[in-house]
């Protein structure tokens, strides 16, 4: 039954489209369509802009060695200067002592190191696809 009705509908089309006349594009399609390629191969293309400037890293080079340099010659020779951060009194607040009593549960680490991970991983490759389009 399928096959006849195919038949069917397939006859009907062919009888449909031998009494439909041709149709002719106008005299000066080429003209247009070409026209309109000019138009959008003029289109502004998109411009790489890093959303940290290069004032902006030059600003944090020079914060970064400053402040090292200043370690530096400020400390006496005899104390290092990393000794001079006096870490132990992070440890005195109490904000820091309520996330000190948190425990966190080991599936839970395992869970944050793979996402971490997964993290490193698709960073390049996203950033390799992204290039490629631009």
């Amino acid at each position: 039954m399928n096959e006849t009705s195919d038949n069917r509908i397939e006859k009907l089309i062919d009888s449909i489209m031998k009494d439909a006349p041709k149709e002719q594009p106008s005299v000066d399609f080429t003209a247009n369509v070409m026209s309109q390629l000019a138009l959008i191969s003029n289109h502004q293309s998109t411009v790489y802009k890093p959303l940290i400037s290069k004032k902006v890293w030059g600003l944090l080079v020079i914060i970064v060695v400053s402040l090292i340099v200043f370690l530096g010659v400020s400390q006496p020779a005899s104390q290092s200067w990393f000794q001079s951060f006096d870490l132990n009194s992070f440890g005195n607040h109490r904000i820091l002592g309520r996330f000190a009593a948190i425990q966190i549960s080991g599936t839970t680490k395992v869970s944050i190191v793979m996402f971490a991970v997964m993290l490193m991983i698709q960073i390049p490759i996203l950033k390799r696809y992204f290039d490629s389009r631009i």
